[in-house]
This record gives C-alpha cells, structure tokens and sequence, in this order.
C-alpha cells in the first residue's frame, strides 16, 4: 500500500483536537463583508465562525460571498 493511503487512513482514527485549529479567529454578526473578505485574503482562511456573546451562531465561508 503506498505511504500517501496508508497515512490518510492512519488520520481517520484521529481524534480531531490533533488537526483543529486552536483559537481560531471569530467575528461578531455586526462586522462586514469588507471585513469578512480582509480577513479571508488577509490569513489565507476560507471560514469564519460567527460569535455572539461567546457562542457559535454561525459560520461564514467564501462560498457564502
């Protein structure tokens, strides 16, 4: 079995605080797509969580602009 199948079947076992992104940048529902967009280029991300008073209610991706 070649090395690239053997390590993607390896990750499917892994628990998921070893490959999530810790801290993460979050917006609030008042910024602005001009934001959402800086932020995009700005971090070479493609989505946001939304927070509001400290809890998820959303999440933005480019696909949303």
């Amino acid at each position: 079995m070649p090395c690239d199948v053997r390590r993607a079947r390896e990750k499917l076992n892994e628990a998921i605080h070893t490959i999530m992104t810790k801290n993460p940048i979050a917006l609030s529902p008042k910024h602005t797509i001009a934001d959402v967009e800086s932020l995009f280029k700005h971090h070479r991300i493609h989505h946001l969580p939304v927070l509001e008073e400290g809890n998820l209610i959303g999440l933005i991706t480019t696909y949303d602009l």
